[in-house]
């Protein structure tokens, strides 16, 4: 993945963690879901529970030998610009299912550079 499609996935995630909306929060749930399974992402605990899901550097697929991307969940799973991978390829489902392609083939449906 390029720069530009990283630093434009980051700002995207993080517009749409800031400015929550319905659908696309339906969606984020779901790839949180598929993370919290996974040997890739690592909890940080605060005293009411889990606090943040990072895809950790650190942690490596014991069946494929891959190691996490360093993307911090929150943001990471509410982008939907190209949209952003998961590692081990879990949010394929979520992505055909939920997101679709709009006409030109370009954007999925649920991202729009406009808050509101």
């Amino acid at each position: 993945m390029n720069l530009y499609k990283t630093i434009r996935g980051v700002i995207d995630g993080a517009g749409n963690y800031f400015f929550r909306k319905p659908d696309i929060e339906a969606i984020f749930e779901e790839r949180l879901a598929i993370c919290k399974t996974c040997p890739l992402v690592k909890v940080t605990e605060g005293p009411d529970g889990p606090v943040s899901y990072v895809c950790s550097t650190e942690n490596t697929d014991p069946e494929t030998g891959i190691k996490g991307c360093g993307c911090d969940i929150d943001i990471k799973g509410r982008s939907f610009f190209e949209p952003q991978p998961c590692p081990l390829a879990r949010w394929e489902e979520v992505h055909k299912e939920k997101i679709g392609k709009k006409k030109d083939n370009k954007e999925p449906e649920v991202f729009t550079s406009k808050r509101g």
